[in-house]
């Protein structure tokens, strides 16, 4: 069983995983290092001055404390590394959909068309 320190260190690791996988262009491990260290931060409480070591800290609306600051997990970095995921159908966001070119091969691509032959709205995404 690990430590609430053992734990804190490995959320802290994962943000090096993260830059590896990031460079390595291995967009779905990034992400997944990314989402697991932000649930186990969140899961385990740790206290602002970690969650800002990590994630950055940024002033409130109408606060003027000066700039954000960056964490281990550049917030750049990881919004391209969740585009990319997103771009390649890495991730568990994209849901299959009729005219996702991942499934071209089971739906009909042209959703329009569809909707104008079919003779209810439940014909409309029957397999092709």
């Amino acid at each position: 069983m690990l430590t609430a320190e053992q734990i804190r260190e490995k959320i802290f690791r994962s943000a090096e995983e993260f830059n590896r996988y990031y460079w390595q262009k291995q967009w779905s491990r990034a992400k997944h290092a990314y989402d697991r260290a932000s649930m186990m931060a969140v899961f385990m409480e740790l206290p602002e001055t970690d969650m800002a070591a990590l994630f950055g800290n940024r002033a409130y609306r109408d606060d003027d404390s000066g700039p954000a600051e960056k964490g281990l997990f550049d917030e750049e970095l990881v919004i391209r590394a969740y585009d990319e995921c997103i771009r390649n159908n890495q991730t568990y966001e994209v849901k299959p959909y009729p005219g996702n070119p991942a499934t071209t091969q089971d739906y009909c691509s042209d959703v329009w068309t569809r909707k104008g032959a079919a003779h209810s709205p439940y014909e409309v995404y029957r397999r092709a």
